[in-house]
């Protein structure tokens, strides 16, 4: 398949954030009284799950627990987190070789836009995309198949040659769920267990398999 129009999921994609998110959500949990929950399991189980609905379901919060823990993670995050963080290797040359062959890039993110849009400003990558495009705040209710048909939207692009590159079976349902086509990557923080049962059109197990998918 030959895609035109390529969207990312960020943190499990893009970049490699599994320390800055883990020490934000460390931080949150300890603020809001439950930094008992802090296991390896529960940080790797938060990686790629949007913010207010990882609280409630993965840590047993209510709603207004919810959203003060929400708020001490944009804190720690939009202090230090952000910064805990790299592009995972050969990105930004996989970017710069589809630019290079005319493909539109976006990102679509879980995460609230501003944070995205700081953190690849950071790392000298928000150039090559398009879009940035996330929540309109970090504990919104948007979904992400909301926040892709934005992007779709406001790129005025055809879902026919459009795909949703992400590493959780989030990504991939939203994608379906927008009429976008899919590419699952093993590199990120879902297991392969995940993206196999989560159907996508194709799997890439790494950043070269990827740049060989989207380049068609």
């Amino acid at each position: 398949m030959k895609y035109q129009n390529i969207l990312f999921d960020l943190d499990g994609t893009v970049i490699d954030s599994r320390l800055g998110l883990g020490n934000s959500l460390t931080y949150a949990l300890a603020n809001v009284g439950m930094g008992d929950l802090i296991n390896r399991e529960l940080l790797d189980s938060f990686l790629g799950v949007p913010l207010l609905q990882g609280m409630e379901e993965y840590c047993g919060m209510d709603r207004e627990t919810a959203n003060k823990a929400v708020d001490y993670f944009q804190k720690y995050y939009g202090e230090r987190g952000m910064f805990e963080s790299k592009p995972f290797d050969g990105f930004e040359s996989m970017l710069k070789l589809l630019s290079h062959n005319g493909k539109v890039l976006a990102v679509a993110t879980n995460g609230y836009t501003e944070n995205a849009k700081i953190v690849l400003g950071h790392h000298c990558i928000a150039k090559y995309f398009s879009i940035i495009r996330g929540l309109t705040s970090l504990g919104a209710d948007e979904t992400k198949q909301e926040v892709i048909r934005g992007v779709v939207k406001d790129l005025n692009i055809d879902t026919d040659n459009t795909v949703m590159v992400g590493d959780r079976f989030f990504d991939i349902q939203a994608a379906k769920d927008s009429g976008v086509h899919s590419v699952g990557v093993l590199y990120g923080y879902g297991e392969e267990k995940e993206m196999v049962e989560s159907g996508p059109d194709e799997i890439a197990e790494n950043v070269d398999k990827l740049t060989e998918i989207l380049l068609g």
